[in-house]
């Protein structure tokens, strides 16, 4: 790959990181439970509220590790990128094509 291209790259990663970090750090608790609990135990019983609000929490942890996952490959693809070895299959060592990194930047294998 060309300078121009790995750099171009490295912009797109940059922002996706920007992005899942965004994401990752802006949930309140409210948003985290989704509606007011009071509000949702005037429709259902108290302990049904308390169930959805801890199903909703649940939720969110899932997403978290999510988040954490999609930061730690945009992480690894930077520094690959910083030592020279983007666009190298981890695996067989060959290139991984340019097509296949468009669609997934992050991406460490050819197949």
């Amino acid at each position: 790959m060309n300078e121009e291209t790995l750099v171009q790259i490295k912009r797109r990663l940059l922002c996706m990181l920007d992005e899942a970090l965004q994401a990752r750090n802006h949930k309140s608790l409210d948003e985290v439970i989704g509606i007011n609990l009071a509000e949702d135990m005037k429709l259902t019983s108290p302990e049904d509220a308390v169930n959805r609000a801890l199903q909703r929490v649940a939720e969110s942890h899932v997403l978290d590790a999510r988040y954490d996952v999609s930061l730690f490959e945009i992480e690894l693809a930077i520094d690959r990128l910083n030592k020279g070895t983007y666009g190298v299959c981890v695996m067989c060592r060959g290139q991984i094509e340019p097509s296949v990194l468009e669609v997934n930047p992050t991406t460490r294998i050819c197949k």
